[in-house]
């Protein structure tokens, strides 16, 4: 097929999850120029091989939707005002009930933040955080990685936190996406804090929230 053709296939299928599907037509056509047919007696080894790889992967992932469902059943009954922000679901708030334990812990959001891993050096301060600074590498990596999972899916579901994560993408040329998902993390702390500590369900705000993290990063 042309390359428009191939490109719209692309935007069609990918649902809009590719950001250029020109750009990505233009990479299956190289790797398609610089692929080249197996030897048939090595198609015999490999298809094989691959099918056995694809039938682990597939398992893997029946275990995995098992115990999501497993751990939905037992955090039902827990108290979780967390569970009212739509994106965050039944295990992305249980592992952040598990590792955060006890909200009187952290007497500011800039506590629980030190805790996950998400603060920066000093020289990352005021309303900037450079392309190429990374968080300090300390904390609870369990609670980093279910904060920084749930910014994931809070882009996906809740419109301003779509709107801070591309206002954050927007800003630098390179690490886009890592920098601006670990950013929008940050931004999520503030909320399960503020939902802990006073025990609310979300609320969605009725007007525009300012895209501001000048008091995010202290």
């Amino acid at each position: 097929m042309t390359h428009d053709q191939l490109a719209n296939l692309i935007a069609d299928r990918g649902r809009g999850h590719f950001l250029d599907p020109d750009a990505t037509a233009r990479s299956v056509q190289q790797a398609l120029c610089a692929s080249y047919p197996i030897d048939s007696r090595m198609d015999l080894m490999l298809t094989p091989t691959l099918a056995t790889a694809w039938e682990h992967i597939r398992i893997i992932q029946h275990l995995m939707r098992r115990l999501d469902q497993h751990i939905s059943r037992r955090i039902e009954p827990v108290p979780n005002p967390l569970i009212t922000v739509n994106g965050l679901g039944p295990v992305i708030t249980a592992g952040l009930l598990a590792e955060i334990v006890d909200i009187s812990r952290f007497p500011d959001h800039k506590h629980m933040a030190q805790y996950f891993g998400l603060s920066w050096s000093r020289h990352s301060r005021g309303d900037s955080v450079s392309q190429n600074a990374r968080p300090i590498k300390v904390g609870n990596l369990y609670g980093r990685y279910y904060i920084v999972m749930g910014a994931d899916k809070m882009r996906l579901f809740n419109l301003e936190y779509n709107a801070y994560y591309w206002h954050k993408y927007n800003e630098v040329p390179t690490h886009q996406h890592k920098r601006a998902l670990v950013l929008t993390a940050r931004k999520l702390v503030r909320l399960v804090h503020a939902l802990l500590t006073k025990s609310v369900p979300y609320v969605r705000p009725h007007t525009p929230v300012p895209l501001e993290e000048a008091d995010l990063l202290q």
